[in-house]
């Protein structure tokens, strides 16, 4: 049986994705994740962190995704950056209890607030 291995150098999987310099952005994120995909891993070796199962990949993407849209919605409704990050927060960390670091969910929704029309 073979294996399909790949070895992510900067991705922290079991984590809160990081929006850690102002070029931070979703698209990107997005698209580093298609294409991680497209290799056909079964199994991730992540720079820190366990051993993932590649369908981290899609839980990642759906994470996005939700934030995407929550925010969106949440711009659309007249809340401001901080107050959509108040409430994310506590969303999104309720739907991923298990990933680390959830303070990333600040820098992240502020990012996808600002790329947001």
């Amino acid at each position: 049986m073979i294996t399909r291995i790949t070895i992510s150098l900067c991705a922290f999987f079991c984590a809160f994705p990081a929006f850690a310099t102002p070029q931070s952005r979703a698209d990107t994120w997005l698209k580093s994740l298609d294409a991680l995909d497209a290799l056909g891993a079964q199994r991730l070796v992540p720079s820190h962190g366990p051993l993932a199962d590649a369908s981290i990949i899609g839980q990642y993407r759906a994470y996005l995704k939700g934030l995407q849209q929550r925010v969106a919605e949440l711009k659309r409704a007249g809340k401001s950056s901080n107050e959509a990050s108040d409430v994310l927060q506590a969303e999104f960390r309720a739907k991923y209890p298990d990933w680390a670091q959830p303070v990333r969910i600040v820098a992240a929704v502020n990012a996808i607030y600002a790329e947001t029309p």
